[in-house]
């Protein structure tokens, strides 16, 4: 494929135009797409903030939009376009501002977000919270 026809063709996300709709939606706010610097051959789709896509969901292209350098014929079949689960999947890491002093589990605790890593630009759905007692009640 063309690399040169990803950067000087649109002035649009790329993404935005070889996708189809509910693919792009998929891939989270401002994601991007181009063409591997070292393989020519793939293409590259970065997720942007908060996608929603999950193993086994299928990404769509548009027919007929792009196609391999010096060949008339537009792409139409496309192998290998449904999203497999990661090789190496990693856990999201969450730092927390503890409080100095004594939790009481009694009333209503703020305990706010430092960092976190590893989410995959998503929001959690949900965080559970466990406690324990140390010493006498």
């Amino acid at each position: 494929m063309n690399p040169q026809y990803f950067t000087t063709q649109f002035s649009d996300n790329v993404c935005f135009v070889i996708l189809e709709n509910q693919t792009y939606q998929l891939l989270g706010k401002n994601p991007s797409c181009y063409i591997d610097p070292v393989d020519d051959t793939k293409l590259i789709l970065k997720v942007g903030y908060q996608p929603k896509f999950i193993p086994g969901d299928k990404i769509i292209f548009y027919n007929s939009n792009f196609g391999h350098q010096e060949c008339d014929k537009k792409l139409n079949v496309f192998i290998f376009n449904y999203i497999k689960s990661p090789l190496n999947p990693v856990s999201p890491i969450i730092l927390y501002d503890l409080p100095t002093s004594i939790i009481n589990p009694c009333d209503d605790n703020t305990i706010s977000l430092k960092l976190k890593m590893n989410d995959g630009f998503r929001d959690f759905i949900e965080i559970k919270w466990t406690y324990s007692v140390d010493g006498s009640n």
